[in-house]
């Protein structure tokens, strides 16, 4: 598996990942601020610590909004190997004075956050290199820096259907969550937990209440590992 060209992918990313996720009945403006939602409150009792936010493989900058808004006063770095995405994500952001946008560095990075924030990217990323990458990530986080993981289910069928339909997802490995939390675990993280999101679609939405009984089986579209670094 080879990493796809998001350059060629950009000017349409937010088109084509809202067709693949019109069978969900939503658009990926309201799965990206679940996903922060989510995430502020896994954090709430550390929301004083965190200053400065990493994202990892931030694409066109569709989360950077969210972890603005749901984290104030924090400094936002979004980072990508697509030089187009990166050059949207900066127009779409110049006011921001606390955002910015960079390529992920090939060694140690001088970056160092209060929290790494990773969405949908190890999918795109060839298995070989899962480790290496994770190490990445856990250079970049302060100490007692945090590490918020976020992934397709490989156990959920509306996930597959919805990685076929869309083109830069349709020859994307899924990554297994235990395995992955495994490997954050090995790394000597502490308090590593997995859980998962997303279980009913729009259409059943009044059942969405529920989703939190199911949050540690592997129902939900998504999954999240956080971890915390000693």
């Amino acid at each position: 598996m080879m990493y796809p060209d998001f350059d060629e992918h950009s000017a349409s990313y937010n088109e084509d990942l809202n067709k693949g996720l019109s069978i969900s009945g939503e658009s990926h403006n309201y799965f990206s601020e679940k996903r922060v939602a989510f995430l502020k409150e896994y954090l709430d009792p550390h929301l004083n610590e965190i200053k400065s936010i990493i994202e990892f493989g931030c694409g066109v900058g569709n989360n950077i909004q969210f972890l603005n808004q749901y984290f104030p006063h924090t400094r936002i770095i979004g980072l990508d190997i697509s030089e187009e995405s990166i050059q949207m994500a900066r127009k779409r952001y110049a006011a921001q004075t606390n955002i910015s946008f960079k390529k992920p560095p090939d060694t140690d990075s001088l970056l160092k956050a209060d929290l790494v924030f990773v969405n949908g990217v190890f999918h795109h990323i060839p298995s070989s290199n899962h480790l290496k990458t994770l190490e990445l990530l856990h250079r970049m986080l302060r100490k007692g820096g945090h590490l918020c993981l976020f992934e397709n289910n490989p156990f959920n069928l509306g996930a597959r259907w919805i990685m076929k339909h869309i083109p830069f997802d349709r020859d994307a490995v899924m990554v297994n969550p235990y395995q992955l939390k495994r490997r954050i675990n090995n790394l000597g993280y502490l308090n590593v937990e997995l859980k998962f999101h997303f279980i009913f679609p729009q259409i059943l939405k009044r059942l969405r209440f529920l989703e939190n009984l199911f949050i540690h089986w592997p129902l939900g579209a998504q999954y999240c590992v956080l971890a915390r670094k000693q």
